[in-house]
């Protein structure tokens, strides 16, 4: 994450998602996955939480949620960022 942000020199939002959602055994549990977002959250924008979400491509279960909520999240950045900019 840092080094994303460092090379891009860019701020844009994200979120993590885990896969493989109708799988019992996951490799990254999703307290390790909510875990790893807090972490992520503090790496990034000030003020930015850096959403978990888990799915799965096989079932398409909350494929469209994750979409749905990476364009709530872009669109609420550009209304920050333009309102930083208008200050």
């Amino acid at each position: 994450v840092k080094e994303f942000y460092r090379e891009s020199k860019r701020l844009v939002p994200f979120i993590l998602v885990g896969n493989k959602y109708d799988l019992p055994n996951r490799v990254i549990p999703k307290d390790k996955g909510v875990i790893l977002s807090e972490k992520f959250s503090k790496m990034t924008m000030p003020n930015f939480k850096v959403r978990y979400l888990e799915s799965s491509a096989k079932s398409g279960k909350q494929v469209n949620e994750i979409f749905e909520t990476i364009c709530r999240e872009i669109k609420s950045f550009k209304i920050q960022k333009r309102r930083k900019i208008k200050k």
